[in-house]
């Protein structure tokens, strides 16, 4: 086969930049320092071939293999030459005494033996699809059988034994030989040799379907298999010397080329440019020998050295540069503290020292001290405040010196004006949107305020709140119409401050509110781009949302690195970062709206830091974004635009679970453990395989069948579970990524705890069987003594049922004398009830109708003494009847109460009715001037007992014009509801009844008891009349009523639609002789003349004979005794002797 060959000429770069490694070494657990091979297995794991055993590397702790020369099931040999994984994740490991395969399940080695028996050094193993291949030190090259793992010499290599297998591509496998690199071809044993007279010592499949070769005195190719071409690349002045190219690397657009004491190589695809790095170990130079190197998964570049172990250069690792060492700025005490940082110019940086100015440069990493300026002296403190404005004018105060614009050119100060020259401790410094200054001096509360305009300094002090301290100023301009100033108070919390109106807000420390802030000691506020307000406490980290007011709290426990901050920057990328007295965290906000979660990323000495602890106020951000951190160690300087972030999801394994007696290694053991009953310990093991994390991952695990939820490990890599439940049960852990998410892939194993034999089915079987027997057994003897047991029992208890009868006979005539004596109990308890009851209503009943029957007594007998007139006889007629009345609702009530109470229902017009109402009442109106007004149709008829419901309407007549003033008014007034129904109303405007009486007045009994209004007293049975009435009727009375405001009195009626059958007995036709029949009887002629004697005044004796009329049982004298009552009840005189002459004439 023909090939070409081009050569290309470059120029070694001048460039020469460090590039930092991370190192393991013996002190980090490695067995040997020098090491041969590296490759990363299928789980992840790093493996590491040395001088001295073998190690597996899971970025945490080295667990090492070696040989035991009694033991063949361990590796052949501790000098480890290669390591191969083929495509089925087998593990071959090549030594100095043969090969070996590495059983994961069992934890053991495999030794492969040659044909011969004999144990050669393996220079390199690979694979070819299923095949595997390896070449010998002094054999030649071999393939192995999988099924039986015989080795047989590969057919066809012609020179076999002095060619060495380095490369295996597709179906082709490179040697080195002696006349050139040998390409052979694995399925058809053809071979041809290529760059005849040149040695490889590494190659490597890159882009393009092409390959990288590393050979000697600096040489290195790249082979196009489409174009069959060969190009090679020199490094000029290592020409003459025997650079060997160890190990290749591609990184994309760049090739690392690993050799043996040249270091490292850096080569530009694009621009065929070379660099030469000095790799560092957190900045010490090592060794740079090296004999292997490669790239895993995550990006990581591994590389083996001559006697300095394992370096690992880490793409997402931040690089942090310093500003000042010892011999350039006088480090380590306290006047070498950096306090103040500012930029004099974009390529020059200031900063300040308590005893004097530096300036950087920045392209050349120098620093000039500037020296005391002679008018102002050296003196204690010198220089401490360095304020860079936004018109460029460099701002400082030298203690007690008063604040000054500094010329750092001529080296010269220049006092702003005579005030602000007396304040002699200026602290800090801010300026606001038009470039004027404000300041605030040592333990002080008072703010200065220079105007450039008026070239006056003005200082005020924030009226309403006493604080002594103040810590640090910020102007803020976020609301452009309400400029803000922020000040942090030593005691105070944080003062929000409005420039325009002096209005002020302040945040303090409230132990009863959560969202307060954590502490009152504050140091120092920032806004970021958010909207959010960074306050730096004693107490840790608290954000504030300006839009509702929130506040968060962060300390060490979320991840800051210590709760004393010192500094707070915003990069160009959003990212907060914060120096502390334990470091820098770099602060990721992934989420801020609706809640605030924040991720912080610490660094310290151990990432490349120079300090440890920080100076407030010592923190800077240029115009490039380049942030620098101050402190007793110089500044430290972070470029986030370098600062990257891995995108690798890093897995998850379990690695082993210990019990109290085997330890099972895994990930290479999947299979669920089983674990005896006696395991009273079990510990399980886990790791995150991510080498590019900043920081050790945090973890989450669960025991299913055990925990209820994830429990949050933090950084612990271990869990212990002690005296588990026989079961099965399933571990899970899974782990934080670089993005602080939570990997959605989970490890997991499965574990079953064997229950004890006692608690097994065949235990259960024969403790069942057993058991069983001892049941039988047992049943039998148990028969046998039941017999004997049941006589026994049946003749005792023929006595006890004799005895049980008797003592049953008498216990039941107990019972009866007990019911007996409890009933006359009963009786006697609810008679004395009724009687005192009884009592109490007869004295108040006795009491009301006395009073009640008083009144027309008194009237009655007043007149009696004086002559007789016709005007006395009406007033002694109506005050009878009002008596009549009363008596005759107390007989209706006392019906009602025996349930005797009937009514007799006809139609009737309800004028009538309402006309007869007020006749009776006539007298009373007259007496009091009362004028009633009555709204009701004449033509309007109702079904009703006309008798029944005359009374009802008198009563509340009556009690309208007991409560009416004199010369008041009453409306009587009638509606139409609904069809078949109506309302009529009684209304006065009188003295009212009280609200907390409305509710009883209609009550049978409670209404009984006498009530005063005013001098008025009544028994209010005429309600409770009305009550019982209506009742009877199956409709309802109700009251409105308003203390001197009137009572209105409103009650329902059946409306009927048929003219009405009522005539009144004026009109009535006194010559028909239909409705009476009449009795041949002498006692009814005996009562006729009686009634004859009497006048319609007579009431109670008219009423008397009526009822005597009533017992003889004719339906006829019925209707003629009603008409009868009627003028009685209307004291209509002319009526009554009609309708006794009518009786008369009928009778003759």
């Amino acid at each position: 086969m023909w090939f070409i060959l081009i050569f290309t000429s470059f120029y070694l770069h001048e460039e020469s930049k460090d590039i930092r490694f991370n190192h393991l070494s013996v002190k980090n657990g490695l067995s040997q320092s020098t090491v041969n091979t590296i490759i990363q297995d299928k789980f992840g794991f790093i493996w590491i071939g040395t001088q001295d055993k073998l190690n597996r590397f899971d970025g945490y702790q080295f667990e090492k293999f070696s040989t035991n020369p009694f033991d063949s099931t361990t590796i052949s040999s501790n000098v480890v030459t290669d390591l191969h994984e083929d495509r089925f994740g087998e593990l071959w490991v090549g030594t100095d005494n043969g090969l070996n395969l590495y059983d994961r399940k069992n934890k053991q080695f495999i030794r492969i033996r040659l044909p011969d028996n004999s144990r050669q050094a393996i220079t390199k193993v690979t694979s070819v699809e299923k095949r595997i291949f390896f070449s010998t030190q002094d054999s030649g090259t071999y393939e192995i059988d999988r099924e039986t793992l015989n080795a047989s010499r590969i057919k066809g290599m012609t020179e076999a034994k002095r060619s060495y297998l380095i490369f295996s591509d597709e179906e082709t496998l490179w040697f080195n030989s002696r006349g050139g690199i040998l390409i052979f071809n694995s399925k058809t044993s053809e071979s041809h040799l290529t760059l005849e007279n040149h040695y490889a010592f590494c190659m490597l499949k890159g882009d393009n379907n092409s390959i990288w070769i590393g050979g000697t005195k600096g040489r290195f190719y790249r082979y196009d298999k489409d174009l069959n071409v060969f190009q090679n690349y020199k490094i000029p002045q290592f020409t003459r010397d025997n650079v060997e190219i160890l190990s290749i690397v591609d990184k994309g657009s760049e090739l690392w080329l690993f050799t043996y004491r040249h270091s490292l190589f850096v080569f530009d695809k694009k621009t065929e440019k070379i660099v030469q790095k000095n790799i560092l170990d957190a900045g010490d130079k090592i060794n740079e020998s090296f004999y292997t190197a490669f790239k895993d998964d995550t990006g990581v570049i591994w590389t083996g050295t001559h006697a300095s172990g394992v370096l690992y250069y880490n793409p997402y690792n931040i690089v942090f540069e310093h500003i000042g060492t010892s011999k350039q700025v006088h480090t380590g005490s306290e006047q070498s503290i950096v306090w103040f940082i500012t930029s004099y110019n974009p390529q020059h940086i200031l900063f300040s020292t308590a005893d004097r100015n530096y300036l950087y440069t920045k392209y050349k990493k120098s620093i000039q001290t500037i020296p005391h300026i002679p008018n102002y002296g050296r003196g204690t403190l010198g220089y401490y405040v360095l304020y860079r404005g936004s018109s460029g004018n460099i701002y400082s105060s030298i203690f007690g010196k008063g604040l000054a614009k500094y010329n750092i050119v001529e080296n010269t100060f220049t006092p702003l004006s005579k005030e602000m020259d007396r304040v002699k401790y200026i602290r800090g410094l801010t300026e606001d949107d038009s470039g004027n200054l404000y300041a605030y001096s040592e333990n002080s509360s008072t703010i200065y305020y220079f105007n450039f305009s008026e070239n006056k300094t003005h200082s005020f002090k924030i009226k309403g709140i006493k604080f002594r301290t103040i810590y640090d100023l910020f102007y803020d301009t976020s609301d452009v119409q309400e400029p803000l100033l922020w000040i942090s108070t030593g005691s105070k919390g944080a003062i929000r401050y409005s420039i325009n109106d002096s209005s002020f807000v302040n945040y303090q420390h409230d132990s009863f509110n959560p969202r307060s802030l954590s502490s009152n000691f504050v140091s120092l506020i920032r806004r970021d781009s958010r909207g959010l307000y960074w306050v730096a406490t004693s107490a840790g980290l608290n954000i504030l949302n300006s839009k509702n007011e929130a506040i968060y709290h962060f300390s060490e426990r979320n991840g800051l690195p210590n709760n004393t901050i010192n500094g707070i920057l915003e990069d160009n990328y959003s990212n907060m970062w914060l120096s502390t007295n334990m470091g820098i965290a770099k602060v990721n906000v992934l989420e801020h709206k609706k809640n605030v979660k924040l991720r912080f990323t610490g660094f310290t000495y151990k990432d490349g830091l120079k300090n440890i602890e920080y100076a407030n106020p010592s923190f800077y951000k240029d115009d490039a974004g380049i942030l620098y951190f101050g402190g007793a160690n110089g500044i430290d300087v972070i470029d986030p635009s370098k600062v990257k972030t891995s995108p690798y999801n890093p897995k998850t394994l379990i690695t082993g679970v210990l019990t109290d007696k085997k330890k099972y290694r895994l990930p290479d053991c999947t299979e669920a453990i089983q674990l005896n009953p006696s395991t009273e310990v079990i510990e399980f093991e886990y790791v995150s395989l991510n080498y590019t994390a900043l920081k050790s991952p945090r973890y989450a695990y669960r025991l299913v069948g055990f925990d209820k939820d994830w429990v949050y490990a933090g950084k612990k890599r271990s869990v212990r579970y002690t005296n588990l439940s026989p079961g099965n049960y399933t571990f899970e852990v899974k782990s934080l990524n670089s993005n602080g998410i939570w990997n959605k892939s989970v490890a997991q194993i499965t574990l079953q705890i064997i229950p004890p034999f006692w608690k097994t089915l065949p235990f259960f079987v024969l403790v069942s069987g057993l058991l069983f027997s001892a049941i039988v057994i047992a049943i039998r003897r148990q028969k046998a003594n039941r017999k004997y047991l049941e006589y026994k029992i049946d003749e005792r208890t023929h006595e006890l049922k004799i005895k049980n009868k008797q003592l049953h006979v008498a216990n039941e005539e107990i019972k009866r004398q007990s019911h007996r004596i409890q009933a006359i109990n009963d009786y006697l308890e609810n008679t004395l009830e009724k009687l005192n009851d009884t009592t109490k209503f007869k004295d108040s009943m006795v009491e009301m109708i006395a009073h009640d029957i008083k009144n027309p007594l008194n009237t009655i007998l007043t007149l009696s003494e004086e002559p007789i007139s016709k005007e006395a006889t009406r007033t002694v007629y109506y005050s009878a009847n009002q008596i009549l009345n009363l008596v005759l609702n107390l007989l209706e009530t006392h019906k009602y109460n025996n349930g005797q109470f009937s009514i007799e229902r006809k139609v009737v017009s309800l004028r009538q009715i309402i006309d007869s109402s007020i006749k009776q009442v006539s007298l009373l109106v007259e007496q009091k001037c009362i004028r009633i007004s009555c709204d009701v149709d004449e033509q309007l008829s109702t079904f009703c007992d006309s008798e029944i419901i005359t009374r009802v309407i008198v009563n509340l007549l009556t009690n309208a014009i007991k409560y009416s003033e004199y010369g008041g008014e009453i409306d009587i007034s009638c509606k139409i509801v609904r069809e078949g129904y109506l309302e009529v109303s009684v209304k006065d405007y009188g003295l009212g009844i009280p609200e907390d009486k409305l509710k009883d007045i209609f009550s049978k009994y409670t209404q009984i008891n006498k009530r005063s209004i005013g001098s008025i007293r009544s028994t209010g049975i005429g309600l409770t009349f009305c009550h019982i009435a209506l009742e009877a009727h199956n409709h309802s009375i109700w009251v409105q009523s308003k203390e001197n405001d009137g009572t209105c009195f409103t009650f329902g009626l059946d409306l009927s639609e048929e003219e009405s059958s009522y005539k009144s007995p004026q009109k009535m036709d006194l010559s028909s002789k239909n409705p009476i029949h009449l009795l041949d009887n002498q006692e009814f002629e005996s009562y006729l003349t009686t009634l004859k004697k009497l006048d319609v005044y007579d009431s109670s004796d008219i009423i008397h004979i009526l009822t005597k009329l009533k017992e003889l049982d004719d339906s006829g004298l019925d209707e003629w005794c009603k008409n009868i009552e009627s003028a009685v009840y209307n004291s209509d005189q002319d009526t009554y002797k009609k309708l006794l002459n009518l009786i008369s004439e009928m009778n003759v």
